[in-house]
C-alpha cells in the first residue's frame, strides 16, 4: 500500500510514541507514505488507495469471521465516484496537497480504521486492548443483492451524522458501528423495490409508521444514486419536513453533499391543488435537487433525469421501532380481519345499504301516483310529505332566483303573438289534435 520513504517511516515512529489526536498528524504521515516523494499520482492510484482503505476497515469489521469478506463486497463505482469528487476530473493526476485539502473537507476519516487499528496493535497499547473484541453475536452478512453493499455501507459510516449509528448502544467506535451494520444489527430493512413490488402505495406501505431516522437510497437509470436521510418520520404532509440532521447525498458518479439541514422533504400524491404529486427534496418548491413523479417511476435531479432503478429503505432506529412499526401492522391488519369476520343479519345488511344511499328491494317504493306505499315493514297510503332543506339561507335563496327566472319566461312565452296556423302546429306538435286535424280524415 505505501512505498518506501524513510523520512514518513521515521514520522510514523514518532506518531505512535505521541499523543497527536486523531485524524490531526496522522493523514499527513500516510499521504507522504502513500505519494513518496512524488509530486502527484494518477488518478487510478489514489481511486486504488479508496479501494485498500475500504478493504481494510471491512476485514477490521469481520474481524471475528474474516472468512466471511470476499471481494466482490468492494464496489469500484464507489471508489470512482470519490476519486471524481476530487478536483477536475479532466485533471489525470493528483498532488499530496491537492488530496489532502479534499481530505480535510470530504472526508476526514479516511484513515481512522487504520489508525484505531495501529493504536490498538500498538507495542505500547498491546496490553491495555487485548480484551477489545468487535461484537458480532449476529454472523450473518447482510444479503449483496441490495443497492446498499458493504462499499456503500463503509462510506456511509464515516459521512453520515451519529444519529443514524445510534440505534446498537453496544459501539463505542465506527469500526464498530460499521460492524453492526453490515451483521444487520445497526439498521433495519424496511423496503425494497425488487423484493417488495416498485409503487408507490408499496413504499408507502413498508415505512410510513416507522417513527425514527431512515435511510433511503434512489437508484436511476442514468447511472446516478442518491441517499436520502431523513431524521423525522417519513409521511405525507402539506408542508416541508425533516430536522437539522436531515440531509441528501449524491454518491455516484460523483460522490457529493447536496443538501442538508430542516426541512427538505416534501411529498405530495393526493392534494393536487398543493403541488405536483411526488416526493420533492429542496427548499421550496421551486429550487429540488431531487424530484421523483407521483407514479414513482420518473425521476429528475440537478444533473439530469431518468427512470427510478430500484428503492433501498433502511430503519435506524433498532429494535424498538421496527418492533412498534410491527405492532401498528399487526393491529391493523386484526381491525381489517374483524371488519370481514362480523356476521350480521338480512336486515342489519339492507338497514346499512340503505344509509349508505343504496337502494334495495325492500327499502322504501312509492308509486308514481305519489299514493301508494310499500315499505320494509308493510304497506298503507302516502298520507304526508314535509321536505326541509339544510342548505341554509343561501341554497334557499338561489332556489328562488332560479323559480323567479322560470316564471319570466313563462311570461314571455304567453305574450308571444302567434298565427292560427302556428299555435295549431303546436298542439299538433304536442299530440294535441285540433279540429282542422279532424277534418282532413
Amino acid at each position: 500500500m505505501f512505498g518506501a520513504n524513510c523520512n514518513s517511516t521515521l514520522a510514523f515512529a514518532t506518531w505512535q510514541d505521541s499523543t497527536v489526536k486523531q485524524s490531526d498528524e496522522f493523514p499527513n504521515i500516510l499521504i507522504k507514505l502513500y505519494w513518496n516523494d512524488r509530486a502527484s499520482i494518477s488518478r487510478d492510484d489514489v481511486t486504488t488507495l479508496f479501494r485498500d482503505c475500504c478493504m481494510f476497515d471491512l476485514k477490521q469489521a469481520m474481524a471475528n469471521n474474516i472468512n466471511q469478506f470476499q471481494t466482490n463486497m468492494l464496489d469500484n463505482e464507489c471508489f470512482f465516484a470519490l476519486t471524481n469528487s476530487i478536483g477536475t476530473i479532466t485533471n489525470l493526476e493528483i498532488t499530496p496537497e491537492e488530496f489532502s485539502n479534499w481530505m480535510r473537507v470530504q472526508f476526514p476519516t479516511l484513515f481512522y480504521g487504520f489508525e484505531m487499528w495501529l493504536r490498538k496493535n500498538s507495542v505500547l497499547n498491546k496490553t491495555n486492548n487485548t480484551n477489545q473484541e468487535i461484537s458480532a453475536s449476529n454472523n450473518s452478512i447482510i444479503t449483496m443483492n441490495n443497492v446498499l453493499n458493504p462499499t456503500w455501507i463503509w462510506l456511509l459510516t464515516y459521512h453520515l451524522p451519529n444519529l443514524y449509528l445510534s440505534a446498537d448502544n453496544t459501539c463505542t467506535n465506527l469500526v464498530e458501528k460499521m460492524s453492526s451494520i453490515l451483521h444487520g444489527r445497526m439498521w433495519d430493512h424496511l423496503y425494497d423495490s425488487h423484493r417488495d413490488g416498485s409503487s408507490l402505495n408499496r413504499f408507502q406501505h413498508h415505512i410510513f409508521g416507522y417513527k425514527a431516522p431512515i435511510i433511503i437510497l434512489f437508484e436511476i437509470s442514468d447511472g446516478y444514486l442518491f441517499c436520502l436521510c431523513c431524521d423525522d418520520e417519513f409521511r405525507e404532509s402539506p408542508k416541508h419536513f425533516g430536522g437539522i440532521q436531515s440531509c441528501l447525498l449524491q454518491l455516484k458518479p460523483v460522490f457529493k453533499v447536496v443538501l442538508e439541514g430542516p426541512n427538505i422533504i416534501f411529498m405530495n400524491t393526493k392534494l393536487r391543488g398543493v403541488s405536483a404529486l411526488g416526493l420533492f427534496i429542496g427548499r421550496d418548491h421551486t429550487h429540488t435537487f431531487l424530484n421523483i413523479d407521483g407514479d414513482f417511476f420518473n425521476v429528475k435531479h440537478i444533473n439530469g433525469e431518468g427512470r427510478l432503478a430500484a428503492i433501498d429503505v433502511w430503519g435506524a432506529g433498532g429494535t424498538k421501532s421496527a418492533d412498534e412499526q410491527k405492532d401498528i401492522r399487526q393491529w391493523e391488519n386484526k381491525q381489517v380481519e374483524k371488519s370481514r369476520k362480523v356476521k350480521r343479519s338480512y336486515e342489519e345488511e339492507e338497514a346499512i345499504l340503505n344509509m349508505a344511499g343504496i337502494e334495495t328491494r325492500r327499502a322504501l317504493n312509492i308509486d308514481g301516483d305519489f299514493f301508494n306505499v310499500k315499505h320494509i315493514n308493510g304497506e298503507g297510503r302516502l298520507a304526508a310529505i314535509d321536505v326541509w332543506g339544510a342548505g341554509g339561507t343561501k341554497s334557499a335563496d338561489e332556489q328562488k332566483d332560479i323559480r323567479q327566472w322560470e316564471n319570466k319566461q313563462v311570461e314571455k312565452s304567453r305574450k308571444v303573438k302567434r298565427s292560427y296556423e302556428e299555435e295549431e302546429a303546436i298542439l299538433n306538435m304536442a299530440g294535441i289534435e285540433t279540429r282542422r286535424a279532424q277534418d282532413q280524415f
